[in-house]
């Protein structure tokens, strides 16, 4: 098991397992079929423009299926391929944008994908 702390917040790693722990509440993900999915992508620049507390948090957080074809699939895909012919894969454009502008495309994507509020 890896526990790291980031500006306040506990993430401790297992194989199959990620824990999020902030004021006594934690978010788990397991081999049931799910996955978390951040809708303001988890990476090094996000968080150092962002903060670890804005990206790991339940309001950017939702679960989806993750297996082959499924809508955490297609997202992930289209998030690698390049963007409407300007040579840069999507998730590098989309790392351009203000947070909020970073929150309305995931969400439009993931609509676009099949997701359903």
């Amino acid at each position: 098991m890896n526990l790291l702390f980031l500006n306040g917040l506990s993430y401790y790693t297992l194989p199959s397992y990620f824990f999020i722990i902030t004021k006594g509440k934690s978010i788990r993900s397991s081999n049931d079929g799910m996955a978390w999915h951040h809708i303001v992508e988890q990476n090094a620049d996000n968080i150092a423009k962002f903060g670890a507390e804005k990206i790991h948090n339940t309001k950017n957080l939702i679960k989806l299926p993750h297996r082959k074809g499924s809508i955490h699939a297609k997202v992930s895909g289209y998030y690698s391929s390049i963007y409407q012919n300007t040579g840069m894969r999507v998730r590098d454009y989309v790392n351009t944008l203000s947070y909020d502008e970073q929150y309305k495309f995931g969400i439009e994507i993931l609509k676009r994908f099949g997701w359903k509020p």
